[in-house]
């Protein structure tokens, strides 16, 4: 979506506002309560990034900010943010989001999952051992 903004009342200028252009790389340093969330913020879209982020959910194919969110400062270029608080040995969806003056963009949706937390590893283990 585009839009048309007049610049100046006494003159014809007109520049062209659309949402930005944002791509979501995959999660790293994934843990069994944190991942490391990868985007870019390829174009602002005639109107300045304001915020830039990540969201995810795991039950929600398809994040948004009413899901579980983290912002990760603003304007164009690479950026990565702290994802926190999630739970060991589940699927997350998650992408990239910007918002500018006319709204807010999200790149595609990706996943990853976390890794089984230390308790769970070592009592399977333990019981493993124990032959049960």
């Amino acid at each position: 979506m585009s839009f048309l903004q007049l610049r100046s009342s006494s003159s014809y200028d007109f520049i062209l506002l659309s949402y930005a252009t944002v791509t979501t790389q995959a999660a790293s340093s994934v843990t069994a309560s944190t991942a490391t969330g990868n985007g870019t913020v390829v174009t602002q879209g005639g109107s300045a990034v304001t915020v830039r982020g990540f969201v995810w959910s795991s039950s929600n194919s398809n994040p948004t900010l009413a899901d579980s969110s983290v912002t990760s400062g603003s304007g164009t270029g690479v950026y990565t943010g702290s994802i926190t608080g999630l739970a060991g040995t589940t699927l997350y969806y998650y992408r990239a989001y910007a918002t500018n003056g006319i709204g807010t963009a999200y790149g595609d949706v990706m996943t990853f999952t976390t890794t089984e937390t230390a308790t769970a590893f070592f009592m399977g283990r333990m019981l493993m051992g124990m032959g049960i």
